[in-house]
């Protein structure tokens, strides 16, 4: 019986995810949604009401502009 592989965040996006929510806490903005997407391997952030970030795989940060 083949074990089902965990899929988590890599390192880099643990430490960024860590480094990108405490930015977000000094600034008292609440953090609405933390999503890691299995799919695409990426970490959603959205936080108050209008700021989005995204972690992708290699773990360096993006500011989501619509």
């Amino acid at each position: 019986m083949l074990e089902k592989q965990k899929k988590l965040p890599t390192p880099e996006q643990g430490i960024m995810t860590i480094i990108v929510c405490q930015m977000l806490s000094n600034l008292f903005l609440d953090i609405v949604l933390f999503r890691y997407d299995n799919l695409t391997k990426e970490v959603y952030i959205l936080a108050s009401k209008d700021i989005q970030i995204k972690i992708p795989f290699d773990g360096k940060r993006e500011l989501i502009n619509d």
